[in-house]
């Protein structure tokens, strides 16, 4: 685990105070997002540099349509030590890092490592914009023997894997172990790996 933290190397403090914790929670994962990863930043520079979106004629724009009860992205994070930094990774939208549909973000649950590597796989997608990365691996026999290649995160198993994002969690039976806890160390080497392959997209 010691070593996993150095060759991390985490750049933010949070980083640092993250690396010993053994089971990360959906709000750590946020939080590591943004401070160690930008990835508010790395967003950022991916969106269109010229506006080619549609601007409704000058004399509509005063024109409001019937207002509907809006309700907040999240119910459940107001007073979170992490709240503003959830918020600002719910914007980003990603995939299994956003709130259910009672408007539940569960920050304090912890997150395995299926969920991560969906989150890992968006991020590549998103970023990349390799849409056929999403299904890859569809098909193919799973090399891992606790892993359908059926289950609806297997393609980003695959994914998080092929790309040396996340390890195979038990070497000696080839198994991913899915259902497992991330922990702080090996969520801050995938990011620090994730960094290494997006660095083309953005000057950290």
């Amino acid at each position: 685990r010691i070593q996993r933290i150095q060759r991390a190397l985490p750049g933010s403090r949070f980083g640092r105070d993250i690396a010993n914790v053994k089971e990360i929670s959906r709000a750590d994962v946020a939080a590591l997002f943004i401070s160690e990863l930008r990835l508010d930043r790395l967003y950022e520079d991916q969106k269109p540099k010229n506006d080619t979106s549609f601007k409704a004629p000058s004399s509509q724009k005063g024109f409001k349509a019937d207002s509907l009860q809006k309700y907040p992205e999240a119910t459940d994070i107001k007073g979170h030590p992490m709240e503003d930094v959830i918020k600002e990774v719910m914007k980003l939208g990603i995939k299994g890092l956003e709130p259910n549909a009672a408007h539940k973000f569960f920050p304090d649950q912890k997150i395995t490592r299926a969920e991560f590597a969906l989150m890992i796989q968006d991020i590549l997608i998103k970023v990349t914009k390799e849409v056929k990365l999403a299904t890859r691996f569809i098909g193919e026999p799973s090399p891992f023997p606790d892993v359908n290649g059926a289950v609806y995160y297997y393609n980003a198993a695959r994914t998080a894997v092929s790309r040396g994002l996340m390890r195979i969690d038990n070497k000696v039976t080839g198994e991913f172990q899915p259902m497992a806890p991330v922990s702080g160390a090996d969520a801050l080497l995938t990011v620090r790996n994730l960094k290494e392959i997006l660095k083309k997209y953005l000057r950290y």
